[in-house]
């Protein structure tokens, strides 16, 4: 509702557009009915098969009442080891890891976990671990991808305990099969000629607002300084500055993505909970050292490190939601965290979000399960803000 102004010349313009008049009918797209045919097959597999070989878990979904299948169990019993652990994949349920969300590993000491991946028929395949803690890995099941209906093992590399192996699926996969996506609405249908006739010399407004500012929304998805390709600068002329991202405290500073290059963060033996923030004197935050110190932008913090983390039995943390006698500590790192930030780079961000998405039960673990989870944010919150505002 928005100025059309800057887009369109101030004159009627006659424009034609091709409307299709259908009554609901449907026709399956070229090549479409071999696709439809080939996942109600192994839709059919899934739950006709697989589902009765593992145990596994339901739902009901609240809007459409429909039950979804949303956990698989693949391995149930206590394997420890150092080195490397093989874990076999049955070749009927291979298949169909991709159609879930995570692989997830439950256990303990998962911490010393340093590589996950897989066997293919010439060599082993490396998977990125992208939640830990030390009880729980999660990997996206997109990269078991390449799995066929064939045997496959699961390879761990590094010292834990692994307890149980699961597929997870967050929306949860419907029991009744849905042809929808492969079908075309309207496509036997006849494109019909119509006129429409648009004045755009009407100004549209919201509460008085009619002009777009473009400098708050042509932004583009990414640090300022980070691009290596040289298209920053390229958009930046065309009006599409960088704008907000995510800094995950955990991964970059903990664990480097699981590459484990020092300097790492590391818990201060002599405060428990607390990041030993001499981290602080080894590492250089020095991102944003080339940029525009006119330029304007928003950051985000989130995934603090494994050792802040909140433990609620049987409830997943993948965003490192601290334990609320971390909240300070948590504090204290981010204070810091920016500090080196603005020592080494001469600046950091404009403004800096506190938790990313913290509406969401699986960024905030207290939603799950604690009736003053808002409460608790709220001084989460706070305590954060008021920590980066003291640095």
């Amino acid at each position: 509702m928005l100025s059309i102004r800057p887009f369109l010349s101030a004159i009627a313009l006659r424009l034609t557009i091709f409307f299709v008049l259908a009554n609901g009918a449907a026709l399956v797209a070229q090549g479409g009915l071999d696709d439809a045919e080939r996942e109600q097959a192994a839709h059919e597999h899934l739950f006709g098969v697989v589902v009765d070989k593992y145990p596994h878990e339901v739902r009901v979904q609240p809007n459409t009442q429909e039950k979804v299948l949303t956990d698989i169990t693949l391995f149930e019993e206590k394997l420890t080891g150092s080195g490397e652990q093989r874990i076999a994949v049955d070749g009927e349920v291979a298949a169909h890891v991709f159609r879930f969300s995570f692989l997830e590993i439950d256990g303990s000491d998962l911490d010393g976990i340093r590589w996950a991946g897989y066997r293919t028929e010439y060599a082993s395949q490396r998977t990125s671990i992208t939640e830990r803690t030390t009880h729980r890995l999660r990997i996206p099941a997109r990269h078991f991808s390449d799995f066929t209906k064939a045997d496959q093992e699961l390879i761990l590399r590094g010292n834990g305990t692994v307890s149980t192996v699961r597929l997870i699926s967050l929306e949860g996969i419907p029991q009744r099969f849905d042809a929808a996506r492969f079908v075309t609405p309207g496509a036997d249908r006849t494109a019909v000629e119509q006129i429409v006739t648009i004045d755009a010399r009407t100004t549209l407004s919201l509460e008085g607002v009619s002009e777009l500012p473009a400098e708050t929304f042509f932004r583009l998805y990414f640090s300022p300084g980070e691009d290596r390709s040289g298209i920053e600068e390229e958009l930046a002329a065309r009006g599409f500055l960088p704008g907000r991202q995510i800094f995950k405290l955990g991964p970059e500073l903990e664990t480097r993505y699981d590459t484990f290059t020092e300097p790492l963060l590391r818990e201060d033996p002599k405060r428990p909970g607390h990041a030993d923030l001499s981290f602080f004197d080894q590492a250089k935050l020095d991102r944003y050292r080339e940029v525009d110190t006119d330029l304007r932008f928003a950051q985000s913090l989130d995934d603090w490190p494994t050792f802040m983390a909140v433990e609620i039995p049987g409830m997943s943390n993948p965003r490192g939601t601290p334990a609320k006698e971390n909240f300070a500590a948590a504090g204290e790192l981010a204070g810091a965290f920016v500090a080196a930030e603005i020592r080494d780079s001469g600046r950091t961000a404009d403004w800096w979000e506190v938790k990313n998405e913290s509406d969401i039960q699986s960024e905030w673990t207290y939603h799950w399960v604690d009736p003053e989870s808002w409460k608790l944010l709220a001084e989460f919150h706070n305590q954060v803000a008021e920590a980066i505002k003291a640095e």
